[in-house]
Order: C-alpha cells, then structure tokens, then sequence
C-alpha cells in the first residue's frame, strides 16, 4: 500500500491489490466486472478503488453460492411420476393431445 495515499482510501484497494488479495490476475477482476459479477467498487477521479469489506463479501457470497450449488448436485429433486404433461401457466400441454371427434 502507498503511503501517499489519502486518509479516506486507507482501508481501499487499486484493482492490482484487489486481485492480489483476491488470488486472481487482474484480467480476471475485469472480466468479473464486465459480466457484472465483480465486488463493489466506485470511481475517485480514473481509478476504480474497492473496500476491503466489500472485497471480503464478494468472496464469502462466492464461497457461499459454490456450496450451495454442490449440495443441489448432491442431492437433486425427485424425479416427478410418469403421467399426463403438466400445463404450463394455463397452456396446454406441451404435446398436444389428439381431438375426439363424433360419431354420427
């Protein structure tokens, strides 16, 4: 960290440190952000600068949506029963059922 910088971006990180501490190349922090997947970050004059709290969520929210998706692989929904198609919102059914027609 520079010790020119100012008081108020102390506890801030330039996106080299961010990616640093992050454990990732700075290539990779940018692509986060352009897919808008990126931690928090705001603009003081052409620097992006990110808080180091909001540099240490974005990674537990990560760690948090990984373990989740593991245990949705682990443990899938059941398998629904054989039958009619469902409707979908009031449609009718994906594959459409011939129509009766009388017998005169």
């Amino acid at each position: 960290m520079p010790a020119s910088r100012a008081p108020l971006l102390i506890d801030c990180l330039d996106i080299d440190e961010a990616s640093a501490e992050a454990g990732i190349v700075r290539k990779t922090m940018q692509r986060y952000h352009a897919s808008g997947e990126g931690p928090a970050r705001f603009l003081v004059g052409r620097k992006w600068w990110y808080r180091r709290a909001a540099l240490a969520q974005w990674i537990l929210d990560r760690e948090a949506r990984q373990i989740e998706a593991e245990q949705r692989a682990a443990n899938p929904p059941p398998a629904r029963r054989p039958g009619r198609p469902r409707s979908v919102r009031g449609l009718p059914p994906a594959v459409p059922q011939p129509r009766r027609t009388r017998r005169r």
